[in-house]
């Protein structure tokens, strides 16, 4: 579908990694049965003008990468629901001319159009490049992908995704590691399940979540510009874990930006 309602939890504690791995163990949250559906590893990266037209008119444009298939997508038209749900515009095809075709009419008042001589099938970057844009932001996510399903449904019916991410972001020498929950509504009308799943959640692991309004995209945005002024983690050789403190600065962050 083209529309998407999802909601995200922050792990927001000591060990996100310990949280994760006990949630992708469970078989189970409260009445839901949960089931298994492999880990995938994702490279994505976003592309904008070079004075951020499609960023600042809402809209995101991305390439995934997972192992050999490579993906484009657009999102934008955010609408936030009053107990976490994020409701947006999602299409997202096989990387191909005749995607590019269908996504470019959906970005507003940027126009782009596709040179079929100049575009590039095993490099979409190039092809991107070519047409004015650049790349803005690159990341790496670990995701294991679980259904959620209900007793009263058939075994193979799914309701809803979780999508447990280890996300790393990465500037220069410097990588930050962000994990948070993704649920994802499958099926039409399941609101009061993706809340009554959270709530259990919040429930099963008291202080380890915390309401997540926020996309990866301007989430990394807010850990780029901390960095410029200097108020992360000194610097190391390793992945920075984000702590509680660090999720202060950059949720201030975020909301300067939507001041």
């Amino acid at each position: 579908m083209n529309i998407e309602l999802e909601t995200t939890l922050l792990v927001d504690c000591d060990h996100p990694e310990t949280v994760m791995k006990t949630l992708a163990a469970r078989n189970t949250i409260g009445p839901y049965e949960t089931i298994a559906k492999g880990a995938i590893l994702m490279h994505d990266q976003y592309f904008d003008t070079e004075k951020q037209s499609l960023s600042k008119g809402g809209i995101a444009l991305r390439v995934r990468k997972i192992g050999p298939t490579r993906l484009v997508c657009i999102k934008g038209r955010e609408r936030l629901h009053e107990w976490g749900g994020i409701e947006r515009l999602e299409i997202e095809k096989d990387w191909s001319v005749q995607a590019l075709k269908k996504i470019l009419p959906c970005l507003g008042k940027i126009c782009l159009k596709v040179d079929e001589n100049a575009f590039c099938e095993d490099d979409p970057g190039e092809t991107l490049n070519r047409m004015g844009l650049k790349c803005i932001q690159g990341r790496e996510t670990n995701r294991i992908i679980v259904g959620i399903g209900h007793p009263q449904m058939s075994s193979n019916t799914h309701f809803a995704e979780m999508a447990l991410d280890r996300v790393c972001y990465r500037f220069g020498r410097r990588s930050f590691l962000h994990h948070e929950v993704e649920i994802e509504a499958k099926a039409l009308k399941c609101d009061n399940h993706l809340k009554t799943v959270v709530a259990l959640l919040n429930n099963d692991f008291p202080g380890k979540f915390k309401r997540w309004d926020h996309n990866k995209l301007i989430t990394g945005y807010a850990i780029e510009m901390l960095l410029e002024k200097g108020t992360l983690p000194a610097d190391s050789s390793e992945p920075e874990v984000l702590g509680h403190n660090e999720y202060l600065k950059i949720e201030a962050i975020i909301n300067q930006f939507r001041e």
